[in-house]
């Protein structure tokens, strides 16, 4: 089973690498040079440092780096300039602030994602759980938008959103109220929509790169599948009472929801499937007979990735935590030992064909896991692998 494992996670990460999806687009060089190119477009999460292109659609795969372009984009889906500011990269989780309430500034070459190209125009840079913006007007370069988070005592947190005044002060309008900056918040969604309002409001020429964007998209799932499960039970106090019991299959049914990412071309999904799964099964060891009887409610938290082949083909491979509920289930153990089921945690792992997103078939792994946590004599282990189907509602 191992072996069958390792072999899948190869197979699929020859299948990633082999993924390369290059779109039409251009560059700038460091020497002001723009030429069309091919970009191998992913999406990004975190803003690049570097990137792949080729300078025809077969031509060779060259990296571009803040050493060499000035400014890249794909068209009609994403821009980014290379630019020199002042970034505040302090940390935003609460038991990682500082005291200090102004921005800890340093001065960093970046690759910025162009959201809102106009009079005013709006950026962005991500870098893990870091998320900041910048914005430049006609008569000022790319400045950040400062806003930082910060302790005020150990049990009080404050706020320095400066960005509201810098927004008030450089981007009057009429149609731009004290309270649209006063109740602006320090999130993409919201500075979108102030900057389309102001630059409408200008009568400015707009492009908006995160307008045709991919968002959160879900689906739900009904998953009826078999397992092919085995459980062992070894007594610590006596070998001769170990017992194995038989490979048993039986049916499951579990019901998905997965959540699309709006990133990475949509190829990662975070999913939750609580699913019904029986065993039952029985032994006689030295005259005695030994029976297993196992239900539970198991609930996999996990990630997913697809593989596409066409556009409606794809593969895909995820990995879960999965969390078991067993339903009074027990082991009567020399028939006057009844010992009653406590299962453990454990990984699981899939790799499977969906098509058109409605109907999918996936096999999966489950690594062993234990049955009488409670009890100290006693030691168990229960593995399965499953075959599901699974047809998509929504």
């Amino acid at each position: 089973m191992k072996r069958i494992v390792l072999l899948s996670v190869i197979l699929f990460s020859t299948l990633a690498n082999a993924q390369i999806n290059f779109e039409e687009g251009y560059i700038i060089s460091t020497s002001n040079e723009k030429s069309t190119v091919f970009i191998k477009n992913v999406e990004w999460k975190d803003n690049p440092v570097s990137f792949e292109y080729r300078m025809g659609e077969n031509g060779e795969i060259t990296t571009g780096t803040l050493n060499s372009v000035k400014e890249f984009g794909i068209n009609g889906d994403s821009r980014y300039v290379n630019t020199t500011v002042n970034i505040d990269k302090s940390s935003d989780n609460t038991s990682q602030l500082s005291y200090n309430k102004n921005p800890e500034f340093q001065k960093e070459t970046l690759f910025l994602k162009v959201l809102i190209d106009s009079k005013a125009s709006l950026y962005s840079y991500e870098e893990g759980n870091l998320t900041r913006f910048f914005y430049k007007t006609e008569n000022n370069p790319i400045e950040p938008l400062v806003f930082k988070n910060y302790k005020i005592t150990n049990f009080q947190a404050g706020k320095n959103e400066q960005y509201k005044q810098q927004l008030y002060n450089t981007l009057k309008c009429e149609s731009i109220s004290l309270d649209d900056v006063e109740n602006l918040e320090y999130q993409k969604s919201e500075l979108l929509k102030f900057f389309i309002k102001y630059n409408e409001c200008e009568n400015s020429e707009l492009v908006n790169f995160e307008a045709n964007k991919s968002t959160y998209i879900f689906h739900l799932s009904i998953r009826p599948g078999v397992n092919s499960a085995s459980a062992s039970l070894e007594n610590k106090l006596d070998k001769n009472r170990d017992v194995t019991f038989d490979n048993e299959t039986n049916f499951r049914l579990g019901l998905e929801a997965e959540v699309i990412l709006p990133f990475n071309k949509g190829k990662w999904a975070v999913l939750f499937e609580p699913t019904y799964q029986s065993y039952k099964s029985q032994k006689i060891v030295d005259g005695q007979n030994i029976e297993i009887d196992y239900r539970s409610i198991e609930f996999p938290l996990g990630v997913r990735h697809y593989f596409f082949l066409t556009d409606k083909s794809k593969l895909f491979l995820n990995a879960s935590y999965v969390i078991d509920a067993n339903l009074s289930s027990t082991i009567i153990y020399e028939s006057d030992i009844d010992l009653e089921i406590k299962s453990s945690s454990n990984a699981a792992v899939g790799f499977g064909y969906n098509y058109n997103n409605k109907v999918s078939l996936e096999f999966r792994y489950q690594s062993p896991r234990g049955l009488l946590v409670d009890y100290n004599f006693y030691r168990t282990q229960y593995s399965s692998i499953s075959l599901i189907l699974g047809y998509s509602l929504f």
